[in-house]
């Protein structure tokens, strides 16, 4: 059974893509607030169900970037505020009175802000999320939450996903991270092909994610259940249950204008649903009065839909015809078998041929039956300089039959995630594929295999493969090292209480080294960082009951991942780290001067165009007035020197952009150094560093953080 709009509409503008939020904002009924061109917010209210509505508009004077609606003072009643995020402010609007609640200024920027508890805190937070960092403010404008993350961020959601009585924060970024936040703490971090795009909550412990490449899927806490790809974009996600089951529904809208729900575990379409046009965004809340929770659907052409839950019963509401469906599954069963019945029967003829003599084995594709596939991967520095280093993944069959083809799928390493590889004839037997994973993550790879008999041969047998390529894939091994070989001078380095037996483990299932180690009473390995041609020095030297370890290394960030992952293999949670990156420190205060008289320039500039606007307006008067005496002469006068002085003032308005954006890249700069420097450490450790951090860059306390990036 079909699920039809229950209720239709077209506004009078166009709405802008992700900018669509439903809220409360008289305290009773829901209200539409959409984000059309020109800056401006259109608010709509309809009257019930039928066609009877009220609209307004707010318009701002910046470009918008993101929306939410909550209630930010719970001493205020149900009435729900309107949130704006720009790209230096973040403006509070109660639509209602009409009137700001605040207008915070967020140098960063407001690119993603959600309203509601988070972790500990005790009141409601507008938490903003901008070029790395996360803020926090409460009901007048206090910054009671700040912590740092990887790159610009793109989604974010509130929502109890631990299930431990409090809200974690979900952050989508453009590193192509999912991140989990306990307050400023990270406990979980997924990988993903592409920037994060839109993030939901479903239940309980699952939430879903869209990325920018068309990617739709998932995640149960860190452990993905699915994804689908398409090639459209996904442009709103929502949870709602659509087919009245008791359980909610993945809604995602696209950019060709469809909506489908899909099953949280599985993925199966339950419905789709095709709109006139790409989807601006997807709402869940009572919108006409029925009193239930429907499920609106906007477009960037303003054409709206309502969708009531289905009272069917059935799982999927796909307008389908199940008995033709059968008919159609059981054909394609019937060919199917008939197919493998040919290939037996063939298979059968030519051994019967063979056998008698009629034909010889090489006339035929039959391989042995003991044929297998063998599958290698070795890291490569080539000699050439201009062939940039790689994986090599080598694959070969144990006799003389030929790899005709592979195909090899990998996320994030292929545009489209597959490879097709054809052997030529100076490789015959096997084939060389060349691997360059951009990032230190884990990457499984799954190979088909197409061999034949001979390279003449048309009837191939496939064999499917797969293997893994560790986290620190991209990294020669040295097994043995010159003595005269200059070390890095920055290093991390800790005591745990671990045995190294723990520490070699951890070292094998994470490096490609082609013969485990683990025999040595010391550790000391030495090892070239393929994308950067670094040096890299891994030592561990036990003491009684425990390890002292030290990364060797002059990038911050390697050293890092490095930390985090042997931290997350040995399930730790507090340790004492000694780090030493004093050109890392130099960058930092090099930076913090710059963010410095970039603001000097900024508030150089606003007070440049304050007294431009008062040279206007006289001019204005003057002009007009002279226009009313007659006097032309002046007139023309006044209006050639309001064009001059409206000039500049459109010319000092390019000059703050350019400082706007550079002052945000800069900071930007700063907090990776920040992010990076909290990643050398865990635990209380990890916040003192984010702590830190914080007052080096509002405060300029630079000195305070050396602490953190030079030892003693």
């Amino acid at each position: 059974m079909s699920v039809k709009p229950a209720f239709s509409f077209k506004l009078d503008h166009k709405v802008l893509p992700r900018l669509v939020v439903l809220g409360k904002f008289d305290g009773c009924k829901n209200s539409l607030a959409l984000a059309t061109v020109g800056g401006k917010v259109f608010v709509h209210t309809p009257g019930g169900s039928s066609s009877s509505s009220s609209a307004n508009a707010l318009t701002l004077k910046d470009s918008i970037k993101c929306l939410s609606a909550g209630t930010i003072d719970p001493s205020g009643g149900s009435r729900d505020l309107l949130f704006i995020g720009t790209q230096s402010h973040l403006q509070i609007y109660d639509i209602h009175d009409n009137a700001d609640v605040f207008f915070q200024q967020v140098t960063e920027g407001v690119d993603v802000v959600r309203v509601g508890k988070l972790g500990r805190v005790p009141e409601p937070l507008a938490v903003c999320g901008g070029q790395c960092t996360l803020q926090g403010f409460n009901k007048t404008g206090d910054e009671l939450y700040w912590t740092i993350t990887g790159d610009t961020i793109s989604s974010m959601i509130l929502c109890p996903i631990l299930q431990n009585g409090r809200n974690q924060l979900i952050v989508g970024s453009e590193d192509f991270d999912i991140r989990i936040f306990e307050d400023d703490e990270i406990v979980m971090e997924m990988k993903e092909t592409a920037v994060v795009s839109g993030l939901v909550h479903l239940s309980g412990t699952r939430f879903g994610y869209s990325l920018e490449n068309g990617t739709v899927g998932v995640y149960d806490k860190n452990n993905r259940l699915w994804r689908i790809k398409s090639k459209n974009q996904p442009l709103a996600l929502a949870a709602y249950d659509l087919n009245g089951d008791g359980e909610v529904e993945l809604i995602a809208g696209w950019s060709s204008g469809k909506v489908d729900a899909r099953d949280p575990t599985t993925g199966e379409v339950l419905f789709k649903h095709t709109m006139g046009s790409a989807v601006a965004g997807i709402v869940v809340g009572d919108y006409t009065g029925s009193g239930k929770d429907e499920l609106i659907c906007c477009t960037v052409e303003g054409e709206i839909n309502v969708f009531h839950q289905s009272e069917a019963g059935s799982k999927s509401l796909l307008d389908t015809n199940s008995g033709q469906d059968t008919v159609r599954n059981l054909q394609q069963k019937k060919n199917n078998l008939e197919m493998e019945r040919n290939n037996y029967q063939l298979n059968a003829q030519m051994s019967a041929k063979i056998k008698s003599g009629v034909i010889s084995p090489g006339e035929v594709s039959v391989i042995p039956a003991d044929t297998e596939v063998l599958a290698e991967l070795t890291p490569v520095l080539p000699q050439n300089p201009e062939i940039a280093p790689y994986i090599q993944l080598s694959m070969e069959p144990n006799n003389d039959v030929v790899i005709k083809a592979v195909v090899v799928f990998a996320e994030g390493i292929f545009p489209g995630e597959s490879h097709v590889c054809h052997p030529t004839a100076a490789n015959s037997r096997g084939a060389l594929i060349p691997l360059r994973p951009p990032s230190n993550t884990v990457v499984d790879l799954h190979m088909k295999v197409f061999v034949g008999q001979n390279r003449s041969s048309s009837q191939l047998h496939v064999f499917e493969l797969s293997r893994q390529l560790p986290k620190f894939s991209m990294f020669l091994y040295h097994p043995e090292v010159p003595s005269d070989i200059e070390l890095p001078k920055c290093y991390v380095s800790f005591v745990i209480n671990e045995r190294i037996n723990r520490i070699y483990m951890w070292f094998n299932n994470n490096f490609l080294l082609g013969e485990p180690v683990n025999d040595e009473p010391e550790m000391n390995a030495h090892f070239t960082y393929l994308r950067t041609g670094g040096l890299l020095v891994i030592k561990c030297k036990p003491e009684r009951m425990t390890s002292k370890l030290t990364f060797m290394t002059d990038d911050i960030e390697l050293a890092g991942d490095l930390v985090q992952s042997l931290f997350e293999f040995i399930a730790l949670s507090e340790a004492e780290c000694e780090a030493h990156f004093p050109h890392v420190l130099h960058n930092l205060k090099h930076l913090l001067d710059q963010v410095d008289n970039l603001y000097e320039a900024r508030n150089r500039l606003t007070s440049e165009v304050a007294d431009n606007s008062n040279i206007i307006k006289s001019l204005i008067i003057k002009a007009e007035d002279s226009r009313l005496l007659g006097d032309w002469k002046n007139m023309k006068s006044s209006y050639s020197e309001l064009y001059t002085v409206n000039q500049g003032l459109v010319n000092s308005y390019k000059v703050r952009c350019d400082n706007q954006n550079e002052l945000l890249a800069t900071l930007k700069l700063v907090n990776q150094i920040i992010q990076r420097t909290a990643n050398l450490r865990i635990g209380q450790q990890r916040s003192r560093v984010i702590e830190f951090g914080r007052a080096a860059v509002k405060e300029s306390r630079v000195n305070q953080f050396e602490q953190f990036l030079v030892a003693k």
